[in-house]
């Protein structure tokens, strides 16, 4: 009989309860209070995926530490968030010589454009008109020409869906 404390590393019948939960964890909250990346990230899941963004190679734990800005975080506690995310599947990690290696799964602006694309996605599906209008609005306000712009980037999808047919 299996330990129940090691349940969660096993592969039945935990393993599939285990994958289920991880999946559910992908989404992040939005925040819109807040500014940047910390609009889908707690502080330091931030920082330390700012972090791993900078040195941009495999990092350890000790190495992200030393990477990180902001105030003195403990080890086993960036340990400990570095695995959530990649249970979220926003780092990847490889052991190497014993110790495990970590590196984003994303580029940053990769990151941003999955996050905008997840987020517009969700308001849209909520209230469509009022998603395209407020887009529009924001548009129009934040950028001159953004209008113009917006109008050609519609013309040229239109154009590929033609080609695509």
């Amino acid at each position: 009989m299996p330990n129940p404390l090691y349940a969660p590393f096993c592969i039945e019948p935990f393993g599939r309860q285990m994958i289920e939960k991880a999946k559910a964890r992908i989404r992040p909250t939005f925040r819109p209070s807040r500014s940047g990346i910390g609009q889908v990230l707690g502080d330091l899941e931030r920082e330390i995926m700012e972090a791993l963004w900078r040195h941009g190679e495999l990092a350890t734990v000790t190495e992200t530490l030393s990477k990180m800005s902001g105030e003195r975080r403990a080890y086993h506690t960036v340990t400990t968030v570095m695995v959530r995310l990649c249970e979220k599947r926003l780092l990847q990690r490889r052991r190497r010589g014993g110790v495990w290696h970590y590196s984003p799964r994303l580029s940053r602006e990769e990151f941003k454009r999955q996050v905008a694309s997840e987020v517009i996605a969700g308001v849209y599906a909520l209230a469509p008109e009022s998603a395209v209008n407020s887009m529009l609005d924001l548009v129009d306000a934040s950028h001159p020409k953004g209008l113009e712009e917006l109008a050609s980037l519609v013309e040229q999808k239109r154009r590929e869906r033609r080609g695509k047919k």
